[in-house]
């Protein structure tokens, strides 16, 4: 198998394991006594939007299960793209879109989260880039 699809592999498994551990890790999160209370304080800050009353914590946790959904998906629409296609080349422009979302991706990581999503997206924008970069010079 070529280097740029191995790579591309990578970074698709690395976005499908790091959507799988943040869902995980959001349904199966031990709780305490603080957090608790946080969590209430959160569920008590409601707020109208677009005529429904909902919670700063009902954003939070759907947006979190929608990270969760949408990097499990991001790896596995590229992982199924690569399967269904093994003979064709990675096509430039689906390579240069996400190495420019998984970069932007690793930077808001580094800016907000820590070590674990750092990791996971920045694997797969130098899988991306990498695949990008052999797929250019194989052209060439």
């Amino acid at each position: 198998m070529k280097a740029n699809k191995i790579a591309f592999k990578l970074a698709c498994w690395s976005l499908i394991i790091g959507g799988i551990i943040h869902t995980a890790a959001e349904i199966f999160s031990p709780t305490n006594p603080e957090m608790l209370t946080r969590i209430e304080t959160m569920k008590s800050f409601t707020f109208q939007l677009l005529g429904t009353e909902s919670s700063i914590y009902s954003f939070y946790l759907g947006f979190s299960f929608m990270m969760g959904l949408l990097l499990f998906s991001f790896g596995m629409v590229n992982f199924l793209m690569l399967k269904n296609s093994k003979d064709e080349p990675i096509p430039s422009n689906i390579l240069i879109l996400n190495s420019a979302v998984t970069l932007i991706g690793t930077v808001l990581s580094i800016q907000f989260f820590f070590m674990v999503p750092i990791l996971l997206i920045g694997v797969a924008f130098l899988g991306f880039t990498f695949s990008l970069i052999k797929t250019k010079a194989h052209a060439n």
